[in-house]
Order: C-alpha cells, then sequence, then structure tokens
C-alpha cells in the first residue's frame, strides 16, 4: 500500500517533493518459482517537479491509487478484475463489458427500491455537483468526458449499494425461513 507524504520541506505556496513510502518485494526463494513474496524493507522515493498548477490541498484529496507497477510484476492476474470494473482504471475493457449491463439492471432496482423517488437525472445532478471532487479521488486524470463520467460513478456506486441491499435481503429471507423450518 501507498503512504503519501508530504517532505520535510512541507508544502506552502510551491509545492516540488513527495515522498511515497513503497514496499520493496523480493521473491522468497530465488530456487522456488512460487510467486510468494516477502516484504523487504521500505525505501523513500522523492517524487520531484510536481505540476506547479495543483494545489497541495487537491493531493490530499487522492485516496484512489492504480497498483504500483513493482506490485503488478509480482502477480498481474492478482490486480486485473475479472468479472467488474469499478472506476475509471478499467472502465470499458471488452472482457467486463458484460457486467456493465447488469449495473443498469442493479440501478433500476435501485431506484425502485428507494422511498425518496428519486429518478436518475436527479441522481446524476448530486453527481454533477461533485465531480470535480470526485475526480481528484483518483491519482490518475480521468480521459473521460464529464457525461460519461458521472454515468460511470453512479453505474458504479449503485452497482455497490445494491449489491449489499441484495445480500443482506436474501440473508434476511434466508434467517425468516430457517425459522419457519424449525417451527
Amino acid at each position: 500500500m501507498f503512504q503519501l507524504k508530504m517532505s520535510a520541506a512541507s508544502c506552502e505556496a510551491e509545492c516540488e517533493d513527495f515522498v511515497i513510502n513503497v514496499p520493496l518485494l523480493e521473491p522468497a526463494d530465488q530456487c522456488c518459482e512460487s510467486s510468494i513474496v516477502k516484504e523487504a524493507e521500505c525505501e523513500d522515493i522523492v517524487i520531484n517537479n510536481i505540476p506547479p498548477g495543483l494545489p497541495p490541498a487537491e493531493w490530499q484529496k487522492c485516496c484512489i491509487y492504480r497498483v504500483p507497477k513493482q506490485l503488478r510484476k509480482v502477480n498481474k492476474e492478482a490486480y486485473t478484475p475479472k468479472l467488474v470494473s469499478i472506476g475509471p482504471f478499467h472502465h470499458r475493457r471488452k472482457e467486463l463489458r458484460d457486467m456493465e449491463k447488469h449495473k443498469r439492471g442493479y440501478l433500476e432496482d435501485f431506484l425502485k427500491r428507494t422511498t425518496l423517488k428519486k429518478s436518475q437525472q436527479d441522481l446524476e445532478s448530486i453527481i454533477e455537483a461533485k465531480e470535480e471532487e470526485i475526480r481528484l479521488c483518483y491519482s490518475d486524470d480521468c480521459r473521460l468526458n464529464s457525461k460519461d463520467f458521472v454515468q460511470m460513478i453512479l453505474l458504479d456506486a449503485i452497482f455497490i449499494i445494491e449489491l449489499f441491499l441484495k445480500k443482506v435481503a436474501r440473508a434476511k429471507e434466508k434467517k425468516q425461513k430457517k425459522k419457519r423450518i424449525t417451527y
């Protein structure tokens, strides 16, 4: 996991250095073909030349990062989505498109479920109002236009919420069914 820290110089008017604590990974056993790794000591990497137009406060909002290349090299498959993509990093990958249809279905289910009687447009408006703030959460620039970005965030967020709601509903149903059988 990355830990983003400001250098001792701290950021005030201009920010030039950031320190990232990166775990270095090495094979557990050189003669072994397994992908087991052990964590070595951490090394601080100083990143210079932070874009001058980016205020330090915006860096502090960033909380969603790509998996570091060093870590992906250890086991690329472990960090590559196989069923569903959440967020912009793997958005629009061909092999994940089928799940986008399910996300739309989950959105429809959510809109039927809610007692707030919010429409899809109402939810999109809420996201549009926070779009810039949401974009700043990602470490990489998202190249989606505003409309596509808002749609992606809406579908992904509602998918996660509805997934939990469905899971809870199934658990309650299963519990009630078990009670009926017991009596």
